[in-house]
């Protein structure tokens, strides 16, 4: 009973920093919430967006007290209050005009709110710990599956799907690097342009290639996928991710999300390797063959589903991989770029062990982030185990 009732308060503190990331600007920010001045009602928060005219009309500062709703917390992640002073602790509120303007977690070296850039700080942790996972967890489900699921000798291709293959990937693979170290300055369209690559060879070689009457040579799809995951476990992840990030002439938070999608893949690749060893020789599988259902619809119809809660334990200790490594790359001041705010450069401001404010607050952020997601992970395990 007391582990359901920790489950279920980790879930919901989870919920609590998800929305906290989401409706950032309406709980930390400059911008009023609401503003009536004169009959005119105005939303400058929305300004980022639906941008407009109207909206961009903020009121100045005399009025904003006495004709508009602020946030909770009244300063960007970004602003330097000059008046707050250098390193203020907690609550000190020296000149400030009313309570709404208290530092509640005190300021850094430049004045900056930290209970702004914690609240901003959880944006930044949301977002790549969600789209990294996500990214990491299809491709390493996919590549799994089908790795346990042909083995070394059920997957069979010809010599010209071989070769179109290896052609198609490598040329393709070259000029969209080439493109995103060059010309580009957002990851995110590599990695569309990139799956649908993906997506050309395989159903190019599937619907054309795969038709031609030749001799089909057997792959070992399941020992180049261990080979690769042994290599892969064999380095620091670490060591990977600051080897990589001196690729990338301009940080950026997307160029972090590749970076850990690339490596997270693995550990998705593994379990779903393994569970799908286990199950492929069940009943229900070998009647889909029998009946005569193409191996797409059996790996993810049948065996996807069954695999699911085990994926899940892995997202979890994934996500929380993904924020200690970017709260690592932060704290040494690589990755991202300088106007994102991170929990990792907050402490990163503390490191003289001066203002304890500025170690305790992001690291007691990331300490209950992960130990949420621990607690959802050795639940579902404790289910997986009665079910």
């Amino acid at each position: 009973m007391k582990k359901k009732v920790r489950y279920l308060l980790a879930k919901y503190i989870l919920l609590a920093y998800v929305l906290t990331g989401i409706f950032a600007p309406f709980i930390a920010g400059e911008s009023p919430l609401y503003c009536n001045e004169g009959g005119t009602r105005t939303f400058p928060v929305l300004d980022m967006y639906l941008p407009s005219e109207k909206l961009n009309r903020i009121p100045p500062v005399e009025f904003t007290d006495k004709y508009c709703v602020m946030p909770l917390i009244a300063y960007s992640p970004g602003s330097m209050d000059q008046t707050a002073g250098k390193n203020t602790g907690p609550i000190e509120y020296d000149n400030k005009r009313s309570w709404k303007h208290i530092h509640w977690l005190g300021t850094d070296r430049l004045g900056r709110d930290i209970a702004s850039g914690i609240i901003y700080g959880t944006a930044t942790a949301i977002k790549i710990a969600g789209i990294s996972v996500f990214i990491s967890f299809l491709l390493g489900a996919f590549i799994g599956i089908l790795s346990a699921y042909y083995g070394n000798k059920n997957w069979r291709l010809n010599l010209i799907q071989i070769l179109f293959g290896i052609l198609a990937f490598t040329l393709g693979s070259y000029y969209l690097v080439y493109e995103l170290l060059i010309f580009s300055k957002e990851v995110f369209w590599f990695i569309c342009l990139f799956s649908l690559l993906i997506y050309f060879i395989f159903i190019l070689n599937h619907y054309l290639l795969n038709r031609i009457n030749v001799k089909k040579i057997a792959i070992p799809i399941d020992l180049i996928v261990m080979k690769v995951i042994e290599i892969r476990k064999s380095i620091p992840g670490l060591f990977l991710i600051l080897a990589m990030v001196t690729i990338f002439a301009k940080p950026s938070l997307w160029n972090i999300i590749l970076i850990l999608s690339l490596l997270g893949w693995t550990e998705f690749a593994r379990y779903a390797r393994a569970e799908t060893m286990s199950i492929k020789e069940e009943n229900y599988i070998l009647s889909a063959k029998i009946f005569g259902f193409n191996d797409l619809r059996i790996m993810f119809h049948h065996i996807l589903p069954n695999i699911l809660p085990t994926l899940m334990v892995v997202v979890c200790f994934n996500a929380g991989n993904a924020i200690l490594m970017e709260s690592s790359l932060s704290f040494l001041g690589i990755g991202l770029p300088v106007e994102e705010v991170s929990w990792g450069k907050i402490m990163a401001e503390g490191r003289d062990m001066q203002s304890w404010w500025l170690v305790v607050f992001p690291g007691s952020a990331i300490f209950v982030f992960l130990l949420c997601l621990n607690t959802i992970a050795t639940q579902l395990q404790i289910d997986n185990r009665i079910g």
